[in-house]
């Protein structure tokens, strides 16, 4: 429900920057993986069925993902966290106002979780193996 907010352009109309940014702090661990996993989903009514208009629109928001990303980076690694109201708009309102309009599908679960577990699984399984040979060498 909260994605779908950051891109529906009726909610838009009634919300403040501040409610907008709200939107990202329902859970600020995952508002940002799901905008990246659905933001290709919307269609902007500013692209107005321009190729051109939505290309650009589309690499604003792809640009705000990435300038979010590092700002989640410098986050996380220095526990800066005053710096989460900065991480809401690069991650969840610019993208969310450049593709403003409506999904054209269902949202989807990120999928970087998925992958992240099974890389965990690999890992994990690749640990065992070098302890195991280690202990019959």
């Amino acid at each position: 429900d909260v994605c779908k907010k950051v891109f529906n352009q009726e909610d838009h109309k009634t919300m403040s920057l501040y409610d907008k940014s709200d939107l990202f702090f329902h859970d600020y661990n995952l508002a940002g993986l799901f905008v990246h996993e659905n933001y290709l989903l919307a269609k902007p009514t500013a692209a107005n069925g321009d190729k051109r208009k939505l290309m650009e629109l589309v690499s604003m928001a792809a640009d705000s993902i990435s300038e979010g990303d590092l700002v989640e980076k410098r986050i996380r690694s220095n526990m800066n966290w005053e710096l989460l109201p900065t991480a809401a708009v690069f991650c969840s309102v610019l993208p969310g106002e450049y593709m403003s309009g409506f999904l054209t599908g269902r949202i989807q679960f990120p999928s970087w979780l998925g992958k992240n577990s099974k890389r965990s699984k690999v890992d994990r399984i690749l640990q065992e193996l070098q302890m195991h040979t280690r202990l019959s060498a």
